[in-house]
């Protein structure tokens, strides 16, 4: 089994990212960036890391909508027509989408080309580059096609977050609620603290990040204890799916998750004796800082039917769930109902 990778901060990032370049410069370096990236990004990078200018660019389009099947096949073509090599490096400089597509097509070119995560977004940076999940959606369906293959380096400079509107800022906050819920410790301090603080502050974005990690080292891939992750997931993938099919102007992915964390501590309440004051702690946070996540109401038969293809669902008919009992203590492999999913919906569009 593959070392997990931990990530470095700042400077040691830095530093990181300067060793790798030059321990694969003579089988080539190739940059993954998509449109804002390569605009906004790239160049602090090469300003950087000066042996990174004669690195070859693969541009991909920008967004959830470019997380396919038919994208991957264009950075492989573009790898190949490049001239990568099996033993080449991919940098993978962007977002969410960026990692999990980039981590995914370097897991499977040439069976495995060697890759490294330089995250640019706050979600990025405390969720999806790290864990060695590599992912494409299928269908409109989240993540269904995917690999789990490490990194071979994760490097955060919270510099990029200074590139990022404050609506991307926010989804990666979502993540950090996550994380605080399940971790339980940092909850009640994250209350006390704003996004924009967040976005300035490399140790909250190091102490959400390793949470994550610890609980990927415990399960790296997946089989119990890491399912504590999905938590908010399961309703919030529903939302994300359904806006990106109904919606000129799709919910990002943490905007969807921030809306499932509420809807999941609603459930929670019901399900596992939650204490209700938790429920509210979580509603007051996410309304304080999120537009509402709006869905016309005959939508719960679409959403119900996104949830039961979610690949989470291990026996057909029942949709799994985590769920919390409080914070610090989550409970994987929930089955709730669908009567009480639908009343999780009710709550939420009330609210």
């Amino acid at each position: 089994m593959q070392e997990i990778a931990a990530p470095y901060f700042g400077p040691d990032a830095c530093t990181a990212i300067d060793e790798l370049v030059d321990e694969h410069a003579g089988a080539g370096v190739f940059v993954l960036v998509d449109e804002n990236t390569k605009a906004f990004c790239h160049p602090l990078l090469v300003a950087r890391h000066s042996s990174l200018r004669n690195a070859r660019l693969i541009e991909i389009p920008e967004g959830e909508k470019a997380k396919n099947f038919h994208t991957a096949v264009a950075v492989w073509e573009q790898l190949s027509e490049k001239g990568a090599l099996r033993d080449s490096l991919l940098v993978c400089l962007g977002g969410g989408v960026l990692c999990d597509l980039g981590g995914f097509t370097a897991s499977a070119y040439r069976r495995g080309m060697p890759f490294i995560m330089v995250p640019t977004s706050l979600m990025a940076m405390v969720d999806a580059a790290i864990g060695g999940k590599n992912g494409i959606n299928l269908a409109g369906l989240k993540n269904q096609i995917g690999s789990f293959t490490q990194p071979d380096s994760i490097c955060i400079v919270s510099d990029f977050l200074e590139t990022l509107p404050s609506r991307h800022i926010l989804s990666g906050y979502a993540e950090m609620i996550k994380h605080a819920l399940i971790d339980g410790k940092s909850f009640e301090s994250l209350k006390k603290i704003s996004p924009v603080e967040i976005a300035t502050s490399l140790s909250l974005i190091r102490q959400s990040a390793l949470i994550k990690l610890d609980i990927v080292k415990q399960d790296p891939l997946e089989k119990g204890y890491r399912k504590v992750l999905n938590l908010g997931h399961t309703i919030g993938h529903a939302f994300e799916t359904w806006s990106a099919m109904h919606s000129p102007d799709p919910v990002l992915h943490g905007e969807a998750i921030a809306a499932g964390l509420i809807c999941e501590a609603f459930i929670s309440v019901k399900h596992c004796g939650l204490p209700v004051s938790v429920l509210d702690d979580v509603v007051q946070l996410v309304m304080t800082h999120f537009q509402k996540t709006t869905f016309y109401t005959p939508a719960g038969n679409e959403l119900i039917e996104i949830m039961l293809h979610d690949k989470k669902v291990k026996q057909e008919g029942r949709i799994n769930f985590t769920l919390l009992s409080n914070p610090g203590s989550p409970l994987i492999d929930q089955y709730p109902g669908e009567a009480l999913i639908r009343e999780s919906l009710h709550y939420y569009v009330n609210l």
